[in-house]
């Protein structure tokens, strides 16, 4: 299945001159799509691809799976937020972690 999206192009993005982003129309495979997250610096979702690339998108989360429809593993592509998890040190001699 095709999907048409809008890619938020950040490479002619320039904030300090008061640029927007460039949004392009992109077509893509619905199944090279591994996993999307919704986008930490702004509105619309992060899209990581089967082999490792991505980028961003304007459409939210819930407009891509709209899109997928309730095609079987349409429910795979998203994410449950991930629980925070506390590290402790074997010993509280030696390197510091950060």
């Amino acid at each position: 299945m095709m999907l048409i999206l809008t890619k938020i192009d950040q490479r002619a993005y320039r904030e300090d001159e008061g640029d927007a982003p460039r949004l392009v129309k992109v077509a893509i495979q619905s199944d090279r799509i591994r996993c999307f997250n919704p986008r930490r610096e702004g509105a619309g979702t992060r899209l990581t691809f089967a082999d490792g690339g991505g980028f961003a998108v304007q459409e939210d989360g819930a407009a891509i799976l709209t899109m997928l429809g309730e095609t079987v593993g349409a429910r795979e592509y998203a994410t449950a937020p991930v629980a925070p998890i506390t590290v402790a040190a074997a010993s509280t001699e030696g390197e510091a972690l950060n």
